[in-house]
C-alpha cells in the first residue's frame, strides 16, 4: 500500500508545534522558511511504518549522552536509539502510546536533499510504535504532520548539523 499525504497549510504545522500537546522540543526557527510545505498522512500498520523509513528518522537523542552543541556529538536514529534504550524508556513510551487521551501524532522535519527526516515531536511514540512493531503487535493509527524543503537544516539547525556530516 503507498501511504498518501494531503497538504495541509504551514499554519497547521505551527499551530501544532506551539500547542500544549505537540510542542516541539529541539531548537528551530519557530517559523517555515518561504518555501516550506507541510503535508500530513495517518499511518496504521508496519507495513506503513517500513514505507516511510520511520526507523531510521533521527531523533533528538545522541549516543553516550552528550549535548547537541558538542561538535563530535553522534545524533542517534531512532533504531539505533531503540537497541540503546532502557526497557523503563519503552515502557513509558508504551504506556503514552495506550493513553487514549494522548495525541496520536508524530511531528517531522523533511530534508528534501539529503532524503533525511527528523522527529521533532513525538519520538516517545515513535519508540512505543517501534517496540509494538518488533514484538508483533498492532499499534493505534498515528498522523504524521511534516514540514519539508530542501533548506530544512537551517531550521532545524542544531540537529541537521549532526545529520548532514553523517
Amino acid at each position: 500500500m503507498t501511504i498518501v499525504w494531503e497538504d495541509v497549510s504551514n499554519n497547521d504545522y505551527l499551530n501544532s508545534a506551539f500547542s500544549n500537546e505537540n510542542t516541539i522540543t529541539v531548537i528551530w526557527e519557530p517559523q517555515l522558511i518561504d518555501n516550506a510545505k507541510s503535508r500530513k498522512c495517518v499511518i496504521s500498520s508496519s507495513s506503513d511504518w517500513y514505507e516511510l523509513s520511520m526507523s531510521d528518522s533521527f531523533v533528538p537523542k545522541y549516543r553516550y549522552a552528550k549535548a547537541p552543541n558538542d561538535p563530535i556529538a553522534e545524533i542517534l536514529t531512532l533504531k539505533k536509539y531503540y537497541a540503546n534504550a532502557t526497557s523503563q524508556d519503552k515502557q513509558r513510551a508504551i504506556q503514552l502510546l495506550a493513553n487514549q487521551s494522548s495525541i496520536s501524532q508524530i511531528t517531522t522535519a523533511y530534508d528534501t536533499a539529503s532524503n533525511c527526516r527528523l522527529i521533532v515531536d513525538g519520538f516517545k511514540r515513535s519508540l512505543g510504535i517501534i517496540d509494538k512493531i518488533n514484538n508483533g503487535q498492532q499499534f493505534r493509527p498515528v498522523s504524521i504532520l511534516e514540514c519539508y524543503v530542501s533548506s530544512i537544516p537551517q531550521m532545524f539547525s542544531s540537529e541537521f548539523a549532526h545529520i548532514i556530516k553523517k
